[in-house]
């Protein structure tokens, strides 16, 4: 199984699409997510990438998933400056992992760069 799924060449990352609020940069979440084009997609520790990022003090939630046959999607959404969503909330401060995001609920545009 590990040839035909982990180690298989039709499984290897040709694009990596980025997308954030406009505010992160997607080179550098690039840089950050640490994923390589070629890396096998089904090898990527997709959680793992997941958490590395949620772990940068800017970065408020991300999404990582696997598009078939080549893409990775990295969806990034900001914290919030300030300390608190717009309706005031403090339940809702960038820091709080598990809770609904503010940020993620604001309608700021979506930004995307792919690679590849």
């Amino acid at each position: 199984m590990d040839y035909f799924v982990y180690s298989n060449k039709a499984f290897a990352i040709h694009e990596i699409n980025i997308q954030t609020d406009g505010v992160l940069s997607t080179e550098q979440l690039g840089r950050w997510s640490g994923v390589k084009r070629e890396q096998n997609l089904f090898a990527l520790d997709l959680a793992r990438v997941k958490r590395d990022l949620e772990l940068i003090p800017s970065v408020a939630s991300v999404s990582v998933e696997r598009v078939l046959p080549h893409t990775l999607r990295i969806r990034a959404i900001r914290t919030r400056a300030g300390g608190a969503d717009s309706d005031g909330d403090p339940s809702l401060l960038p820091g709080c992992r598990g809770r609904g995001h503010a940020a993620a609920r604001s309608a700021a545009p979506i930004h995307s760069a792919t690679t590849g």
